[in-house]
């Protein structure tokens, strides 16, 4: 891929059509309730989106523009949504044309390019630009802490938080991996049935976890990941590295129990924790800072059953009180939040029973 009056490159460095080396572009695609992307019936894990590979099937490069064809999944097809959202993930990749071997991928000279992920959000259906969804987050203002590492996955999905939600959104949920480990929540080391990494919860858990002593954590294939104050918190807690996660369900190749490398981390936040702006900048409501819950759709705790692309058996807790119980975690403030909103629930239509409510 290329613009105008960009730099030239080997030509026998790039694939013919993508325009790259070894290229790593692909288009992920989201789509909504509310302002918020929750992706019902569209991924195979709670919340999440699809992505397609650019490959020289789908791609065709011509007079210096790439175009990119692909088939929509059923899923996809039979969306209520009426907005999506797609972005180009993925790093440009330019050649610098040492040493430079196809045959050979030690002697590739490549050179990505940090350049900010591009979204662009249409109406389904039509593919119309749509109205963007309201600004929440700042990412220059994630950017002045996070200066080396708002890139992650590989480094494909770059400086973007408009690109970022599109997985770490509300509705998402590892209940998926505690699962499939055979891990409930009588013994998930937080108690929980599973956890959304949804940006409004995980992000404010995680940064005030130093603080309040919460146990913030993910279950992931790739490990386990905790954020609190301190190790002798966390029940059942078989310490950092490699560990058969307790509780899980014993196999062939591992008869204790599955193994997954356990990360803890004890976070320090260099601001009051009520400085909102710091991440927020002027994007904040005004009223309260309460959102409004026809646009900010409803937090899951308990994703339900597979196929965990139905969301109408997701327990749900409302928007405003699952981003003040993020912070103001004890049990007083829960009881609050519950009897001034109310508890989880699963709802006859799930989020739509909420927005329409709130309309």
């Amino acid at each position: 891929m290329g613009a105008a009056g960009a730099p030239a490159f080997p030509a026998a460095a790039a694939d013919a059509a993508t325009g790259q080396v070894a290229g790593n572009f692909s288009l992920l695609r989201a789509y909504g309730q509310g302002d918020d992307w929750v992706n019902a019936g569209i991924g195979t894990a709670p919340g999440q989106p699809v992505s397609t590979n650019l490959s020289t099937t789908n791609t065709q490069c011509a007079a210096n523009v790439a175009t990119t064809t692909i088939d929509l999944t059923a899923g996809e097809l039979a969306t209520t949504a009426t907005k999506g959202i797609v972005a180009l993930q993925g790093k440009a990749q330019a050649d610098l044309g040492v040493d430079y071997n196809l045959a050979t991928a030690g002697n590739q000279s490549v050179d990505q390019v940090r350049s900010k992920t591009p979204t662009y959000q249409f109406v389904v259906g039509t593919g119309a630009a749509d109205v963007a969804r309201r600004a929440i987050a700042d990412t220059a203002a994630c950017l002045k802490c996070h200066v080396g590492s708002l890139y992650q996955h590989g480094g494909n999905r770059v400086d973007n938080v408009d690109m970022c939600v599109m997985c770490h959104n509300e509705a998402s949920s590892e209940q998926n991996v505690r699962v499939g480990d055979g891990v409930d929540a009588t013994e998930a080391y937080d108690g929980k049935p599973g956890m959304t990494y949804g940006f409004k919860s995980l992000l404010h858990g995680v940064h005030g976890a130093g603080e309040t002593g919460d146990i913030v954590m993910c279950y992931r294939t790739m490990g386990i990941y905790v954020w609190t104050a301190e190790d002798t918190v966390i029940p059942n807690w078989p310490g950092t590295g490699s560990q058969t996660v307790y509780g899980s369900n014993p196999s062939g190749t591992n008869p204790d129990g599955t193994t997954r490398v356990h990360n803890l981390h004890i976070p320090t936040y260099p601001r009051a924790m009520n400085d909102c702006q710091a991440c927020h900048g002027t994007n904040l409501d005004t009223d309260g800072y309460v959102p409004d819950q026809a646009l900010s759709v409803a937090t899951t705790v308990d994703a339900g059953v597979d196929p965990w692309g139905n969301q109408l058996d997701d327990k749900l807790m409302g928007t405003g009180a699952a981003t003040c119980v993020s912070c103001h975690s004890d049990a007083q403030a829960k009881a609050h939040a519950s009897q001034n909103g109310w508890a989880p629930t699963v709802f006859p239509e799930g989020r739509q029973t909420i927005i329409d409510a709130a309309n």
